[in-house]
C-alpha cells in the first residue's frame, strides 16, 4: 500500500512531529540491530548470504525482497553493503512494515508503535 506522507512546514514540537521523530528514532535503532544481526562477525560490513540471518523479521518481506534489497543498495556493485547502506535503504521496507497496521489521519501519520501512541 502506498501512501503519502505530508508534513507541516513549522515542525518545532508539536505531538505529530515527535511521534515522527521518535517513530524515525525507533526505525533505525531497528536497522541497526538488524544490521548488527546480519554483521555478527563485527567486520563493518554485509554480504547477500548474511540477509539470511534476517529472514523472516520482517513481516511480507521474502528472501527474494531482502536479495533485491541487497542489489539496490549495492549502488556500487562491490558485493558488500556498508552499515549505513543498510540502515538507509532497510528503513522504507521497515517504514511500509509499520504502515500496513497504522491509520493516516488528517495527512498525518500515526505510527502503530505502542510504546509511543496509546
Amino acid at each position: 500500500m502506498m501512501v503519502d506522507i505530508f508534513l507541516e512546514e513549522n515542525e518545532e514540537s508539536s505531538p505529530s512531529s515527535l511521534v515522527l521523530q521518535n517513530g524515525d528514532v525507533l526505525l533505525t535503532e531497528q536497522a541497526r540491530e538488524m544490521f548488527s544481526l546480519c554483521d555478527h562477525n563485527g567486520k563493518g560490513f554485509v554480504v547477500k548470504m548474511d540477509l539470511a540471518r534476517i529472514n523472516g523479521m520482517i513481516p511480507s518481506i521474502s528472501q527474494r525482497q531482502l536479495e533485491l534489497f541487497f542489489d539496490n543498495a549495492d549502488i556500487f556493485k562491490t558485493n558488500y553493503i556498508t552499515e549505513n547502506q543498510f540502515i538507509n535503504n532497510i528503513k522504507p521496507m521497515l517504514l511500509r512494515t509499520a504502515f500496513s497496521d497504522s491509520q493516516l489521519i488528517k495527512t498525518k501519520i500515526c505510527f502503530s508503535f505502542p510504546q509511543y501512541i496509546n
